[in-house]
């Protein structure tokens, strides 16, 4: 495809908006998260079910920027079964497509009530692995994870509603899952600052302390490529 574009190099951005870049962290979000969920004991999936969810989180924004607004999740959903029926058991697929579905229920005041529960901890994992990475929008604030006008909505990353948490109150004052969890969101902040350049306001920028602003261009578009 690229020799056929006359081109040596992948374009950076395919979709200005949910480009591949997006997909890879998103990805890398939701693996971590379910590593942690496990290391707490709050869920446990089976290897296809992991498995399963990673490519989840891939096809999530398949449609996104060709369809309308409305229409992106069920057409995503639509290609994601297209392409993987015969290759995973048909119920398991059948409900990692419902959560694709149903990913922004919540933002459109949609009935979630129906939902298994081995579908409402799907749409748990997608909902935090794509919104986790809304910040290569917005960028990153001093009080991050803390909530910022305009950025990151903690309210938003669908968390156990079992463990209590506060962004606000300092690392040194939350559980030790919530350590974890803000250590890890500080890493798929800087993963973001090297593969997206978005603006942080952090006391110590990943990017400054390893001397990366000069070839940020040239990470982020090895990124697109893998």
């Amino acid at each position: 495809m690229i020799q056929s574009l006359g081109r040596h190099t992948l374009p950076t951005v395919w979709k200005p908006l949910h480009s591949c870049s997006h997909v890879l962290r998103a990805r890398n979000n939701g693996l971590w998260y379910m590593e942690l969920l496990e290391k707490f004991q709050q869920h446990y999936l089976h290897p296809a079910e992991k498995e399963l969810l990673a490519l989840a989180i891939i096809y999530h924004d398949a449609a996104a920027e060709d369809v309308a607004k409305s229409a992106e999740e069920t057409r995503s959903a639509v290609y994601f079964k297209r392409d993987l029926t015969g290759h995973y058991p048909e119920p398991l697929l059948k409900d990692m497509a419902k959560a694709m579905v149903s990913k922004e229920n919540d933002v459109n005041g949609a009935e979630e009530q129906n939902l298994s529960d081995s579908v409402r901890w799907y749409l748990c994992i997608l909902r935090f692995a794509d919104r986790m990475d809304i910040i290569r929008c917005y960028g990153v604030g001093a009080d991050f994870p803390g909530l910022t006008v305009g950025g990151l909505d903690a309210t938003r990353l669908d968390l156990p509603t079992q463990l209590p948490w506060d962004f606000t109150s300092g690392p040194g004052n939350g559980t030790e899952f919530q350590r974890h969890l803000v250590a890890a969101m500080h890493g798929a902040a800087d993963l973001a600052q090297v593969t997206g350049k978005p603006n942080d306001h952090r006391k110590k920028k990943y990017t400054e302390v390893y001397g990366l602003i000069d070839n940020g261009s040239e990470i982020s578009e090895h990124f697109e490529w893998t």
